[in-house]
């Protein structure tokens, strides 16, 4: 089989595994169609749901923005490694030993979602920089799809140079 062969059979497979990565999430499930719900409703169905805002400021116009925040603040461990291997010694023709640590550190992660309120008290705009848990397990979906794509497409390669290679 030659290579133009392998070209027409796998190129249909690479295409439907590059289109099988685009999962999706329907609208009302994402944190923006979640969010849109709220327009055009009372300000009270927003502090029934959120709780009393972080923070409140004026929109300029009459009206208020409702501010909710939430920081989190994690500290990742650190690790240490003792005589791990790191490479091979030519000249004494054993592996060279290292040890190694890495510190702690912290991470910090920031929510926030604003609700613009008129001066008649009904929802009109928001921005929030969340998404949904529906949206966050597409995000993982598509990678996971993604990087399986990508190996399936450079495995292809590869078999498709090792068998167009001259044969002794």
């Amino acid at each position: 089989m030659n290579y133009f062969d392998l070209k027409n059979i796998l190129a249909p497979i690479v295409l439907v595994i590059l289109l099988n990565g685009c999962v999706s999430v329907p609208h009302e499930n994402t944190q923006i169609g979640i969010l849109d719900t709220y327009k055009g409703e009372g300000f009270h169905a927003v502090i029934l749901d959120f709780g009393i805002p972080t923070e409140v400021y004026s929109d300029m116009d009459g009206g208020r923005i409702f501010s909710y925040k939430s920081t989190n603040n994690r500290v990742l461990p650190g690790a240490t490694f003792s005589n791990a291997s790191i490479g091979w010694n030519e000249e004494s023709a054993q592996f060279q030993e290292a040890s190694f640590s890495l510190p702690p550190r912290e991470t910090t992660n920031s929510k926030f979602t604003d609700f613009y309120i008129s001066r008649l008290g009904v929802v009109y705009h928001y921005r929030t920089n969340q998404k949904s848990e529906e949206e966050k397990s597409a995000d993982r979906a598509n990678r996971f799809l993604g990087n399986t794509a990508l190996f399936v497409g450079v495995t292809a390669i590869i078999t498709l140079a090792i068998l167009n290679s001259p044969q002794e």
